[in-house]
């Protein structure tokens, strides 16, 4: 059998600073979404050459994506 021991108040701030982290990058999510939807209604051009002018890497276009087409 292994004991380990338990501290609630160390459990409880690990998920309060998990739920931060989720939160932030939730906020910061939004507002890339803002920023790209704003430029592409501003100059008119589509959504991948918005990307590339914010030099947004490949790998994290697919969230923008679903982001973008929710709206």
């Amino acid at each position: 059998m292994c004991l380990t021991e338990y501290n609630e108040k160390e459990t409880m701030e690990m998920f309060r600073e998990e739920g931060r982290q989720e939160g932030l990058q939730e906020g910061l999510l939004k507002v890339r979404l803002l920023d790209i939807q704003n430029l592409i209604d501003s100059t008119g051009w589509d959504t991948d050459q918005v990307m590339d002018m914010l030099k947004i890497p490949p790998s994290q276009r697919p969230i923008l994506y679903a982001g973008l087409s929710k709206k």
